[in-house]
């Protein structure tokens, strides 16, 4: 996440028109990294996609760790977009259900957040068919 933060989004900020918004999307292993990013610095990116998270790793401690997280929250100005297949494995869906519960249970002021399954996908096409989704979520409730 350093960096990402102080090198990678420095550089490509200095050397190329954008408007500042930034995402970080990551499937599987780096959609559980995307998740650590928004629970640990939340303000590096402007919003986080996470397709097929591993959320179920280490009898989903990251679930764990993310309600605690949620719970000290009074504000978090961020965007979160998940997705799951219909057609992962049961211990995937278990624990991406079991956060998008947790995320239910805590309203927390600036925090938009989404999820959804991709009907007929499984782990290596859920994130073909879904990133798009997130990305356009993303745009279209972040007007600059």
């Amino acid at each position: 996440m350093k960096f990402l933060d102080k090198e990678l989004l420095t550089l490509i900020n200095q050397k190329y028109p954008t408007d500042k918004r930034s995402v970080l999307v990551g499937h599987s292993r780096e959609g559980l990294f995307t998740m650590y990013g928004l629970m640990q610095k939340h303000q590096v990116f402007d919003g986080y996609i996470a397709l097929s998270p591993a959320l179920w790793r280490e009898k989903s401690l990251f679930v764990t760790k993310f309600r605690t997280f949620l719970q000290q929250k009074l504000s978090l100005p961020s965007f979160l977009f998940m997705s799951m297949g219909t057609k992962e494995v049961k211990k995937m869906t278990k624990a991406f259900d079991h956060l998008t519960s947790v995320l239910r249970q805590h309203k927390i002021k600036g925090f938009e957040w989404k999820s959804s399954y991709t009907p007929d996908a499984n782990h290596q096409t859920n994130h073909l068919q879904s990133v798009t989704k997130g990305l356009l979520a993303f745009f279209r409730g972040n007007k600059k």
